[in-house]
């Protein structure tokens, strides 16, 4: 794996596993705990099909949307519909790497059963103690006072309650309320499509959802070039090689069928849209 760039003061971790057997073609502190932003939300999708599997979730379940829509300039799937299917949601979560309905899942199935679900699965070094929504803001200074109840009322905070940004070493302690480890997040991928985690019709979903970027379709119309181009990081239409794309810092090598994965974690607080253009436009992974 070689770089264009480098980013200062950050550590980087990833792990380079072939998926069918396991075996590790490159790593770099594969067993470092890193802050979870994007990929927890792979950890939420897997979690949620196993309480698919146990029957106490359904993906057909149609649920009502409208608290899951921020204003227009955040909300990342269309708004002209009131109620999508479960199974549309668990989508856009994870490929539209929407934080919004992440934390829903958190507290639709709660934060000890996914920890639960990650101790199962044999995920020894990841820590889900928080929601998303939580560390926003406890990261902004405005957790209480009131204390906002849903990400739009959020939104409207930031813009018109004073707030201090804490320093970047206050927001590493923030952000240590959900960890995991590049090692961690590549067995959690390969035992979710691998069938050992999975009944075959949810094992097949996580696929689809990997594979195909299925919802794409829930993307609005109206966002501008600039918002559609940032989306790369999270909806995977950045290619960084052939037929490798980039969803919630894992990519995978999607042709014929998912046989590689590349984990790839980042320890940087400060500038998270140069972090998104680095490793989804400067990055060049090299593998053979």
């Amino acid at each position: 794996m070689t770089t264009q760039n480098e980013i200062k003061d950050a550590r980087v971790g990833y792990i380079v596993a072939d998926l069918s057997t396991g075996n590790v073609i490159g790593q770099r502190n594969p067993n470092l705990q890193f802050h979870m932003a994007s990929v927890i939300k792979l950890i939420i999708l897997a979690a949620a099909l196993a309480e698919v599997d146990k029957g106490r979730l359904s993906l057909t379940e149609v649920i009502p949307v409208a608290e899951l829509h921020n204003d227009a300039d955040h909300t990342l799937f269309r708004r002209d519909t009131s109620t999508m299917k479960m199974s549309e949601l668990l989508c856009v979560m994870a490929s539209q790497n929407n934080s919004v309905i992440a934390d829903y899942f958190l507290g639709r199935l709660g934060i000890d059963t996914i920890q639960n679900f990650c101790v199962r699965s044999g995920l020894t070094n990841t820590t889900i103690n928080s929601s998303i929504l939580d560390i926003n803001l406890m990261a902004l200074g405005c957790r209480h006072n009131p204390r906002p109840r849903y990400w739009d009322e959020l939104f409207e905070h930031v813009q018109t309650q004073p707030h201090k940004t804490p320093s970047d070493s206050t927001l590493r302690s923030i952000c240590q309320y959900n960890t995991s480890t590049p090692r961690d997040i590549s067995n959690l991928i390969r035992q979710a499509i691998g069938g050992t985690l999975l009944s075959k019709s949810c094992q097949n979903f996580m696929i689809s959802v990997l594979r195909k970027q299925v919802s794409a379709e829930y993307i609005p119309k109206y966002l501008s070039s600039v918002q559609r181009r940032n989306l790369g990081h999270s909806i995977g239409k950045v290619e960084i090689a052939n037929r490798l794309r980039l969803i919630n810092d894992v990519g995978f090598y999607v042709s014929p069928k998912i046989s590689l994965s590349l984990v790839f974690l980042i320890d940087e607080i400060s500038a998270p849209e140069a972090i998104q253009r680095w490793v989804a436009l400067k990055t060049q992974f090299t593998i053979g």
